[in-house]
Order: structure tokens, then C-alpha cells, then sequence
């Protein structure tokens, strides 16, 4: 069983405050401190719980800074990493991320899964698994909160409206994985010593043989969202009048009742 992980660097979830973006509308990622993704921790361990002594190989697309991300989880027990560093992927979008991930993990050999947590905290859209599914040609399961092997497929628990869905699935295959599916392992001293020790693969575009495509997604505009809470104490005598001074005020804010 041979497993790999996704892991993204993000600004740290307890000092990145939303909206900081520069002129370019790029996310202002060098103002703030550096973090692994939380939920890729959760992705990790499911797979070191999975592969017993098997390889878990790690991979992310960034900068070179971001190797400390794949020695977080290295630290952890992970046995491999790889990282796609290239200046054509600064501000790389979900399509070119998944194609320079996709063909990384080529690169290094066969799978018999891939694991990577729901979202990120920075952009949050969730929809990376699903397209580096789509590029490795195998299929995807988003959302796991238990998953089990079952000889060459894996039964993938996902909660849903009215209760959980059991989706069996067979391997190779993509899934991702929310933070309650299990609590990380913290890293052993021994483990950290090691992670600094592992060599991590660098590729750019040209040694793995790709092009992005040729149109990028931009940003053509944004808006920052302005929230205002408003808060007004309704009084009266009985409930009676309080519910009838209530109605009155939701009318006079326009709302339709």
C-alpha cells in the first residue's frame, strides 16, 4: 500500500486575518507567518494509519519555503516528499496546481491512494482533490470522516444530510478528509531529527515535462464584504406585547412577514 498526501503552506489560521490581498489580488501571503495546512495533518495520519510500514510520500506545489510543510509531516512519520517549484506557478490556480501535482506524483512511481485534506484556510475552496482526481484519471470521494480498507477497495464514510454515506471504492482513488476524521500524532524528537535529515525532491515545470495552460484563471475584481451587527432590546409588559413590538420593528426594517 502505497499512499501519498497533499499539503498546502498557508498564512497561520490564528494570525491570518481575511482580505489581505495586494494589487494584484493575490492573497498578501508574505505579510504573515507561515503555517501547515491544519486539516493536512488529519490527511497524514490517516495515512501512516493506513500504510503501517508501507511509504507515505508527501507533495505540494509553492515556493521553496514551503519544503517546512512537508517536514512538518515528515516529522510525523511520512517518509518521502516532493516539492513543484517554479516562478510560472506563483499565483497557480486550482488547474495548474493539480496538473503539477498530478504529474509529480507520476514522476515518482505508482499509488494506491491519495489523501489530502477537505480545504485550505487561506482560499478554502475545496475543489482541488476533485480536479487532481480528474488528472490522475482515478476516482474521488470528498469529505471522508472514516475509511477503511476492504481488500483492493476502501470504504469511504462521509456524513450527509439524514445520515452517512459508505461509498466503496476501488484503489487507486483520491480522497479527502475533514478534521474529525482523527487527532493528528504529535512529532517525536526522533521524527523531527529525521525530517531535517530527509532529502526533499524539487521539480520544476520543465523537469516534469508539462506546460500550464495557456490562460490562467485572474481576478478580475473584488469586493470586500462589510459586516454590521445591530442590536435592539425589545421591551414590554407581557410576551404578548413584546411579540407584537418585535413584528413592528422587523416590518419597519423591511424584512416581509
Amino acid at each position: 500500500m502505497r499512499i501519498n498526501v497533499c499539503v498546502k503552506q498557508v498564512p497561520d489560521p490564528e494570525h491570518f486575518p481575511s482580505g489581505q490581498y495586494d494589487a494584484r489580488g493575490f492573497l498578501a501571503r508574505g505579510l504573515f507567518q507561515m503555517a501547515t495546512n491544519p486539516v493536512d495533518k488529519n490527511a497524514c495520519e490517516l495515512a501512516l494509519a493506513l500504510a503501517g510500514d508501507d511509504p507515505v510520500e508527501t507533495y505540494t506545489v509553492g515556493p521553496e519555503n514551503a519544503k517546512q510543510s512537508l517536514r512538518d509531516l515528515l516529522a510525523m512519520g511520512a517518509t518521502g516528499a516532493s516539492i513543484v517549484t517554479d516562478p510560472l506557478l506563483e499565483g497557480a490556480d486550482l488547474i495548474s496546481t493539480a496538473l503539477s501535482l498530478a504529474a509529480a506524483m507520476q514522476a515518482k512511481g505508482g499509488f494506491d491512494m491519495v489523501v489530502c485534506g477537505k480545504q485550505s484556510t487561506d482560499a478554502g475552496n475545496g475543489s482541488l482533490p476533485a480536479v487532481l482526481a480528474e488528472m490522475l484519471s482515478v476516482p474521488c470521494v470528498l469529505g471522508a470522516e472514516k475509511v477503511e480498507l476492504d481488500g483492493e477497495t476502501i470504504l469511504v464514510h462521509v456524513p450527509m444530510d439524514g445520515g452517512v454515506f459508505v461509498w466503496r471504492v476501488p484503489l487507486p482513488a483520491v480522497i479527502s478528509v475533514t478534521k474529525n476524521i482523527n487527532t493528528p500524532r504529535l512529532p517525536s524528537l526522533r521524527g523531527m531529527t529525521k525530517a531535517m535529515q530527509t532529502p526533499i525532491a524539487m521539480f520544476d515545470l520543465d523537469a516534469l515535462g508539462i506546460q500550464l495552460p495557456v490562460k490562467k484563471a485572474t481576478i478580475i475584481s473584488q469586493t470586500p464584504l462589510k459586516k454590521e451587527v445591530k442590536a435592539q432590546i425589545i421591551e414590554g409588559e407581557t410576551t404578548a406585547d413584546k411579540v407584537g413590538k418585535l413584528v413592528l420593528a422587523l416590518k419597519e426594517s423591511g424584512l416581509s412577514i
